[in-house]
């Protein structure tokens, strides 16, 4: 294949985005470190596995943004109860004297910091084809190999992957993970080798809908593949095990994000789309706190799994921002944050702290008569007028239970079926115009994409 089609955007985009030569260095002495420790701990215990590199590192796609590894202890004839069991434990004693922190998603894994960077271990079966080991976490050196085989027939893909990571990560879409709902880098390596460049792929993703299914290589069995992904806006084979949708974690608004993302850059390409950018860009948008309200939580979240307890926190979010509406409160957006230890906030911007003391309400229609009288009776107890409109049904006015957005949260908040994250042993509500509010706002800015500027500057 000849070289992919780039403008001068992207090249200026490169040149922040690329990975230099400290960088990979520093990385490459950090993996060695953890090799030869690994190696040496498994050979001392008598256990057959192999240490591999994965991820963005081992693949050539490495961002200048992140000084990270993936590695993988890749065991032998180890079954899925086995890695559960003891996988932890071994990697603990083999990392012993390492800054180390142990970790659970579906896999036991540890993170090691040193000086800066950051090493995922992961210990998983070593297995002769994806999806043999019954922790789904094995398929990952398959991916790895498959990604790199793709890109030694097409270099120039590499620095595709690169700017459509740092494209997704500009406008808010990068990360599988609860808390994002995004793509994955390994979803962002397929897509630019499914579609052949950066640009070829934006050009099909201005036009994908909730329901997409994108093959363009014939991998997967549609059919099979939206039987078993029902509810996922976005379906695309995993190219090692085309039975599974590597978009699976992909949500409807970040689906949108891309394709009006995709759409406007095309249309006017410019750098504030890109993260790490070559040169700074600042909000397009800043919230008002004083249209903010926020509600902290405090507790004990460091035994709950990262995603679970992210996942709790949509969803309080978007309950709140239910009952909010149900009260007559504007809800604007909302973002959720943790420390994943004791404190978590939800941030609420509203169109006004305040609504008026009165809300119009539907009534009857006139000719259900018993329901029509009792609904004038209760506006004439209140004082309050009645109406009937052109079609024949009762309008009235009635008191609003809460006038003051602060109120009506705190209302919500002490609900007994208030979905708090388990572990919650406060919720404060901080009013809008507060300290609290304040650290709300900048939550929803920092939150807040630039690329809209680049739509309303003459020269982007």
């Amino acid at each position: 294949m000849g070289a992919c089609p780039r403008g001068r955007v992207e090249e200026e985009a490169l040149e922040a985005i690329r990975p230099g030569p400290l960088q990979l260095r520093l990385l490459e002495a950090f993996y060695s470190m953890l090799k030869r420790r690994l190696e040496a701990c498994i050979l001392e215990r008598g256990i057959r596995a192999l240490v591999e590199a994965e991820g963005s590192y081992a693949k050539g796609t490495l961002t200048s943004d992140k000084w990270e590894l993936d590695v993988f202890l890749l065991v032998e004839g180890a079954s899925a109860a086995w890695i559960k069991s003891r996988g932890e434990g071994l990697l603990l004693e083999c990392l012993r004297g390492l800054p180390v922190e142990a970790r659970y998603a579906e896999h036991p894994y540890v993170t090691v910091r040193l000086m800066g960077l950051e090493a995922d271990v992961v210990i998983a079966p070593r297995v002769p084809r994806p999806g043999a080991g019954g922790t789904g976490v094995e398929r990952t050196p398959f991916h790895t190999r498959w990604v790199r085989e793709q890109l030694e027939r097409n270099p120039c893909l590499a620095d595709d992957v690169r700017l459509f990571k740092a494209f997704l990560k500009g406008i808010g879409a990068y990360g599988a993970e609860t808390r994002v709902g995004g793509f994955s880098g390994l979803l962002a390596e397929v897509l630019v080798i499914y579609h052949g460049g950066f640009r070829l792929l934006l050009e099909e993703a201005t036009h994908w809908r909730p329901g997409s299914y994108v093959d363009p290589l014939g991998l997967g069995d549609e059919a099979a593949l939206r039987a078993r992904y029902p509810d996922s806006p976005l379906i695309v084979p995993d190219p090692v095990d085309p039975r599974r949708n590597a978009a699976a974690a992909v949500t409807t608004r970040r689906l949108a994000e891309l394709v009006v993302a995709a759409a406007a850059y095309l249309e006017r390409p410019c750098t504030a789309y890109y993260k790490p950018s070559p040169r700074p860009w600042g909000p397009y948008y800043k919230p008002d706190p004083a249209r903010v309200a926020a509600l902290e939580l405090l507790g004990d979240y460091a035994g709950e799994p990262r995603d679970a307890l992210w996942g709790r926190l949509t969803r309080l979010a978007s309950w709140l921002a239910g009952g909010l509406g149900e009260l007559g409160f504007e809800v604007a957006r909302w973002e959720v944050d943790t420390d994943e230890a004791t404190r978590a906030l939800v941030a609420i911007e509203l169109a006004s702290p305040a609504v008026p003391g009165l809300q119009l309400s539907r009534g009857p229609p006139a000719w259900s008569v018993r329901r029509a009288l009792g609904y004038i009776a209760r506006r004439a107890g209140q004082g309050l007028p009645y109406t009937i409109a052109g079609d024949g049904t009762l309008r009235g006015l009635r008191p609003r239970r809460y006038t003051r957005a602060s109120e009506a949260l705190e209302w919500l908040a002490s609900r007994p079926d208030a979905p708090l994250p388990r572990g919650t042993r406060e919720a404060r509500v901080h009013p809008p115009g507060s300290p609290g509010a304040v650290e709300a706002a900048a939550l929803i800015e920092s939150r807040t994409p630039s690329w809209p500027l680049c739509l309303a500057l003459q020269d982007a």
